[in-house]
């Protein structure tokens, strides 16, 4: 059984592998139980241990029991400017693809499901051609290996100069997030983004602009020649499965560089100089809160550095999927459930939201989301009226579970009553988004199945009501469990599901 939770809700979700669409079967993986707290910390990104402040011989020796690694590696580590960051993972609940069109959407943290970003400076004696490299943990080659791809710096200059003149005469700024311009985008996609591998491409190119604008006084540094090397894990996070593993990369990308700005003692916010880089914290408060701090979860950054990290977050979310909406990467960065609405352009925490319990489903399907969007688009151009039709009842979807939560935080409704009609939503959203063109086939077994559990328990009135989650085209679905739902009957949905 697989825990883990919505931010913003107590939710219980299980993570349930199907059979791939080749028909082979994948082993069950799980996830810890998560007691969820509304908007906690945990739902936000993490700075975590590596950033230690001194390089003591006790204090090595405690990086090296608490990573598991000898005490001459966490030595390294220290004094090769090591630090990283870790971002959930999201799901969005309803309104997808009618948030394109100007339609609101729902988006939670998976608290549990989330992507670390490692990442380490070396120097080296004497002047050289300084350099950056990427490990992909998850993504193999053809010969069973992590893919390594690399960079030297001066390939990348281009950026430095394209972002300077898109500032203007202030030039850019660690703390003014610089949306990539259309020039910029075309000279990574000519220059940077040339591996046949698109995840690697979209992570080097992410690289290339965030750290000459995050991490500009490295960049210059010219009297030794250095290293940057960034590691990315999952951790429970599905890659390309709709659950936000890009925006959950871009954020913790964009954290790991701040927190190397402390190890590289630059200044953290705009407004401190000098006497004062640690955020507003004394240098041994800083040094006791790092010294204290659970690797698991490790620091959040402050609401002030949260709408930095995020500002940047989205600049690496344009290169990597061209107009996003910013619903994925703010959600990921802020936590809890948010409310976009692209109208407005607001994005608006969803307060009091109710405990619900979702069985989260892994088709193992690949799909494109900016190829899924552009096929609605496309059928959007030859029947305008039916696609605006259908987009303003999935907004309407999400307008009436809005309403839902209130008359149940207001006692006009019971729990029961939110249960059942949130499942009705769940279906009609499911359904109008498959006559958008976005089902599958793989999708449509999930729902079928759960289908067959909610008729055979009819009696007890468990509802299995599911949807499919993301851009559709395979991906992941959410199901609804009531929490009284027997543990046998959950089994033998999971069962139905493999």
């Amino acid at each position: 059984m697989f825990f883990v939770s919505f931010a913003g809700i107590y939710i219980r979700i299980f993570i349930l592998v199907c059979k791939n669409w080749e028909g082979q079967t994948k082993k069950n993986s799980f996830i810890r139980l998560t007691t969820y707290k509304s908007n906690s910390l945990s739902t936000r990104p993490s700075f975590y241990l590596f950033t230690m402040l001194s390089q003591s011989a006790q204090q090595a020796a405690a990086v090296a029991a608490a990573l598991g690694v000898s005490e001459a590696e966490a030595q390294r580590r220290l004094s090769t400017r090591h630090a990283g960051c870790s971002a959930p993972g999201k799901a969005i609940l309803f309104g997808e693809h009618a948030v394109v069109y100007g339609h609101a959407a729902l988006a939670s943290a998976l608290s549990d499901l989330r992507l670390f970003v490692d990442g380490s400076i070396e120097f080296a004696e004497g002047p050289g051609a300084s350099s950056f490299d990427l490990q992909f943990l998850d993504i193999l080659d053809h010969e069973g290996k992590p893919f390594h791809a690399s960079l030297n710096l001066a390939d990348t200059d281009f950026v430095k100069e394209m972002a300077k003149t898109a500032a203007g005469e202030a030039g850019c700024s660690p703390f003014v997030p610089l949306k990539p311009s259309a020039e910029v985008l075309a000279a990574l996609k000519e220059r940077v983004m040339t591996h046949h591998n698109a995840v690697v491409s979209q992570g080097l190119a992410s690289v290339s602009y965030l750290l000459h604008c995050i991490l500009p006084e490295l960049v210059a540094y010219e009297e030794h020649k250095w290293v940057a090397s960034f590691k990315i894990k999952s951790v429970g996070l599905p890659i390309g499965a709709g659950l936000g593993s890009s925006a959950a990369f871009s954020v913790a990308l964009a954290g790991c560089l701040f927190n190397l700005r402390y190890k590289l003692n630059l200044p953290a916010e705009p407004s401190r100089g000098a006497e004062d880089r640690t955020h507003g914290h004394s240098l041994d408060t800083l040094k006791q809160m790092f010294a204290s701090a659970d690797e698991s979860t490790g620091l959040s950054p402050l609401p002030e550095q949260l709408q930095i990290i995020n500002g940047w977050a989205y600049c690496a979310e344009v290169i990597i999927h061209g107009q996003p909406s910013g619903l994925d990467n703010t959600t990921s960065c802020l936590g809890g459930t948010i409310k976009y609405d692209k109208v407005s352009g607001k994005f608006e925490p969803v307060e009091n939201f109710p405990p619900f319990r979702i069985v989260l489903t892994n088709t193992r399907v690949p799909r494109s989301t900016s190829q899924l969007v552009g096929k609605v688009r496309e059928l959007s151009t030859q029947f305008p009226e039916v696609v605006t039709t259908t987009m303003t009842s999935i907004g309407n979807i999400t307008k009436a579970f809005l309403a839902l939560i209130e008359d149940y935080n207001a006692k006009k409704i019971t729990y029961q009553d939110l249960l059942v009609a949130t499942g009705k939503l769940f279906s009609i959203n499911h359904h109008l988004l498959c006559a958008l063109g976005v089902g599958h086939a793989a999708i449509d077994a999930v729902v079928a199945e759960s289908a067959k559990q909610a008729a055979a328990e009819a009696a007890a009135g468990h509802n299995f009501s599911t949807k499919l989650t993301g851009a559709g085209g395979g991906g992941c679905t959410i199901t609804q469990v009531p929490f009284e739902c027997p543990e046998g009957l959950v089994s033998d949905l999971k069962e139905r599901l493999r």
